[in-house]
């Protein structure tokens, strides 16, 4: 009987990112995070955490329930997610609590999806070459 409480404290009652595509949560749930996930291309989204989940959790779950408006951006794995906060990238062994993430508040986080492969809507094109013969990395500084 307390493992079904336990249970039910875990279970949240707002919806996760890809039942209806891109959420927004205006009211935080009781005990938990609202991480408000933003792309370098703008697009936006929330999803509602634990504190006490690892980053490598909010990894999974963001990757599990992506939304289907990012269909140019979709990743490989969730290990092709980071996190940024407040211009430094989060550890995936790291808690939310752990990185002072605010319990009850909404925190804007930009979400990057590593580029290790090709997209249907790309038309099959590879990464660029740098004239090395390296693959060239694109990246945005966040100020």
């Amino acid at each position: 009987m307390a493992e079904e409480t336990q249970s039910q404290a875990n279970t949240l009652d707002v919806p996760s990112l890809g039942q209806r595509g891109i959420v927004v949560i205006d009211r935080v749930p009781d005990g938990h995070v609202v991480l408000r996930l933003l792309l370098v291309s703008g697009s936006k989204s929330d999803i509602a955490l634990l504190p006490t989940d690892t980053v490598k959790v909010a990894q999974r779950k963001i990757f599990e329930a992506w939304p289907r408006e990012w269909s140019k951006e979709i990743p490989d794995s969730s290990s092709s997610l980071r996190l940024l906060l407040q211009g430094k990238f989060l550890e995936e062994k790291s808690t939310l609590e752990g990185n002072k993430i605010p319990v009850g508040q909404i925190t804007t986080v930009h979400l990057l999806v590593k580029n290790g492969h090709t997209s249907a809507e790309s038309g099959g094109e590879k990464p660029e070459q740098s004239a090395q013969g390296g693959v060239r990395c694109r990246c945005c500084s966040l100020m």
